[in-house]
């Protein structure tokens, strides 16, 4: 971790050092402006850990709570680092069972039994057992069906690569290569891809 101890080492190292390569080059201004430089940028890297830690934990413990994960990252946990286990197929094929099953007209029960004919235990056990979403990509993908959105492939790849996005925001890095690596598989779809639809999906 970056400390004011640690910092002012660093900058007078910098500095010993400078003295030894420049000698009588080095004037006692340039002395002075290179120490406030040097303890002004460990200031500022000091300033980002204390004021921007918490909200980097806020957001990797929201994401392990939206995907039904906790936030220290289990050893047996199967998924990887994304953390969104999408399965194979558009946002079509992704869709719950159950809204699929409500999108065809006169369709018959299971076992030929109306839903006036089932009993309650029967009645809550269909319930209890119906395709209910249990994390973000799950959601997602409901969502996505029912405001009409299915259609939109782009919003796969988006998708498969929102969870990389999101636990690496605090490796810059990382997190600009995952934005180029999607912005290169977007640009590959047809038509216009419309991001605030996947807010809005999102939300």
């Amino acid at each position: 971790d970056v400390t004011a101890p640690r910092v002012a080492v660093f900058r007078d190292a910098i500095i010993d050092c400078m003295r030894v390569e420049l000698g009588a080059r080095l004037t006692p201004l340039s002395v002075t402006a290179f120490k406030t430089l040097l303890s002004y940028a460990g200031g500022s890297f000091i300033y980002v850990r204390m004021q921007y830690s918490e909200r980097l934990k806020l957001l990797a413990s929201s994401w392990a709570l939206a995907n039904n994960k906790q936030f220290e990252e289990d050893a047996s946990e199967p998924e990887g680092d994304s953390g969104v286990a999408l399965p194979p197929g558009g946002l079509e094929d992704n869709m719950p069972v159950d809204h699929k099953a409500n999108r065809g007209k006169g369709k018959k029960q299971a076992g030929g039994k109306g839903a006036d004919s089932l009993s309650s235990d029967e009645k809550r056990n269909t319930v209890q057992n119906s395709a209910i979403p249990t994390n973000f990509s799950e959601m997602f993908v409901f969502n996505a069906a029912v405001m009409g959105f299915s259609g939109r492939g782009w919003m796969t790849d988006v998708l498969s690569a929102f969870g990389a996005i999101v636990t690496n925001a605090n490796n810059s890095y990382r997190l600009n290569e995952e934005c180029s690596v999607l912005a290169l598989r977007l640009a590959r779809h047809k038509g216009s891809v419309q991001l605030h639809e996947y807010k809005t999906v999102m939300l």
